[in-house]
Parts: C-alpha cells; sequence; structure tokens
C-alpha cells in the first residue's frame, strides 16, 4: 500500500499532466503557487511538449493491469497448495475494490 503523500504525489502529478491550471491544483493541494512549481517543476518540464493526456483513461489502465496481475497471482495461488502464511497478506475484498473498482 502506498503512503498518503505517494497517492497526493501520483494525484498532483497527473492533474499537472492533464494540463490543469497550475493555480487551481496548487489550491487543490493546499500550496502556494511558488511551491507547486518548486515542488513540481519536474513534472511540469517532462509533459510541457507531451500529448495531452487524460487522468481518468491512465487511471482505468493502470486499475486493468493491477486487476489482472491480482487475478493472475490469485490462478496461480489457487494452484498451489494454500499457505496460511501467504494468505494472510493477501489484499482483503475492500482494498480489491478501491484498487479495481466497483
Amino acid at each position: 500500500m502506498q503512503a498518503p503523500y505517494d497517492l497526493r504525489d501520483s494525484f498532483a502529478s497527473l492533474l499537472l499532466t492533464e494540463r490543469r491550471q497550475e493555480l487551481c491544483v496548487a489550491r487543490q493541494l493546499g500550496h502556494s503557487l511558488a511551491v507547486l512549481l518548486s515542488t513540481y517543476a519536474r513534472v511540469i518540464d517532462e509533459y510541457e511538449d507531451a500529448e495531452h493526456v487524460d487522468a481518468e483513461a491512465e487511471i482505468a489502465k493502470a486499475r486493468s493491469v493491477s486487476c489482472a496481475s491480482e487475478l493472475h497471482a490469485s490462478k496461480l495461488a489457487h494452484d498451489q497448495p494454500t499457505n496460511p502464511a501467504l494468505t494472510a497478506s493477501a489484499r482483503s475484498p475492500r482494498e480489491k475494490r478501491l484498487l479495481c473498482g466497483p
């Protein structure tokens, strides 16, 4: 599981790659424009000449890849003898719904 600031950084990066106005992104994050520009300058520079990115499509793509990995891992686990130590670390149904959607 990612730390809250990793998720926050991902969210901010997605908004910036989606070409959202920097001032609006800064306000959403509770930053001043100066803090946003210094913190995320690398993202702004990296995507300056790139094609427009649709954040929702990128999230859906990431979820589908993650869900496919979950299904593959589940099939492998099903084919193997059950090891209680491994199943204790499996994701809960709630975590899977949050990751993969409803």
